[in-house]
């Protein structure tokens, strides 16, 4: 199966917010296993993304996604 990786990012006001929010885009993301196009979803890494310059709040999910 041909496959893709995707990174997604959360931003927040705060960081406790930013991680839930991210905690949210993984089970969505998860979900996505049960589409017929998709034939597997694979989290690669999962890790605070917070930008020091500009102070913005974020956490950052890679998944790995094989598809049809």
């Amino acid at each position: 199966l041909p496959s893709s990786t995707f990174a997604f990012q959360s931003y927040a006001e705060s960081m406790y917010e930013a991680a839930r929010l991210n905690e949210q885009l993984k089970v969505a993301v998860d979900s996505l296993a049960e589409l017929d196009e998709i034939g597997r979803v694979t989290l690669n890494s999962d890790y605070n993304f917070t930008d020091t310059t500009t102070k913005q709040y974020r956490y950052q999910a890679v998944f790995d996604i094989a598809h049809y």
